[in-house]
């Protein structure tokens, strides 16, 4: 199936040139916009009589220079409704919230480059829940997994039980009124990382849908209230130096910072 792309024309060509009239950069821009569209043709999974298209977007940039934070900001939310309308005049669906971050990487071989991930689609099969006493014995060596905040920043999973909440003690702290004090904790089970909420007051979602527990897949979006936050466990893929924190707070305004 090839996306048909008649529709969006003319709103691409608009954007670029008056939207993005006083933006000094807009031949990169444009470059990977059509990138980010063409990798969105080449990734669409069929499942039954559905088409899924991919709803995380890395794209990494080897030039720091190559664009402003403004430029990209606005960029970014461009490059989303042109997805999502994408997506609607092809009858195609999201595998779960459509995320797009942004990375530097000056050992790439190129100016930029783009890969998706498709978060876990439902099967409609039973999912098995973990209990206490299924869950006692406890791997030595800790499965690789990481998380990706809404503001590009990457956090490493390096303990068997991980927690996050708004309380100051927990390992990933978020600085908002909507998430609990302990909201919720990632464990490792029989190797694989599973997502619990801890009966918090505004719930915890994953790809869009409400749960108590759940096993997570790479390039599942987790919502912790209303703030989201990306799994993964692709090993290929090594943030810089910058990105990378063990324990971060996200303030009131979703802003990452490194905790002192």
């Amino acid at each position: 199936m090839k996306i048909d792309l008649q529709k969006i024309e003319n709103t691409l060509k608009d954007f670029f040139e008056k939207d993005l009239r006083i933006v000094a950069h807009k031949n990169p821009l444009q470059n990977i916009t059509d990138e980010l569209i063409s990798v969105m043709d080449n990734n669409l999974k069929i499942i039954g009589d559905k088409v899924f298209a991919p709803n995380v977007f890395r794209v990494s940039i080897r030039d720091k220079k190559l664009m402003d934070d403004d430029d990209m900001k606005e960029w970014k939310k461009y490059a989303q409704e042109i997805i999502r309308d994408i997506a609607r005049d092809n009858a195609l669906q999201l595998a779960g919230p459509l995320h797009i971050q942004v990375f530097y990487n000056p050992k790439l071989d190129k100016e930029f480059n783009i890969t998706v991930t498709n978060s876990s689609i439902p099967s409609g099969k039973t999912v098995n829940l973990y209990s206490e006493n299924n869950s006692e014995e406890q791997p030595e060596v800790i499965t690789d997994g990481y998380l990706i905040t809404a503001d590009d920043n990457y956090y490493q999973i390096v303990k068997l039980i991980t927690t996050i909440g708004r309380r100051e003690d927990n390992d990933l702290v978020i600085d908002n009124l909507r998430i609990s004090r302990v909201h919720a904790q990632i464990r490792q089970i029989k190797n694989k990382h599973v997502l619990f909420d801890l009966d918090s007051t505004s719930g915890t979602k994953v790809n869009g849908v409400k749960i108590h527990q759940h096993t997570l897949n790479h390039g599942d979006v987790i919502e912790i209230a209303d703030v989201p936050i990306i799994y993964g466990t692709n090993q290929d893929f090594i943030p810089e130096e910058e990105n990378k924190s063990k324990t971060r707070i996200l303030s009131s305004k979703k802003e990452m910072k490194i905790k002192k």
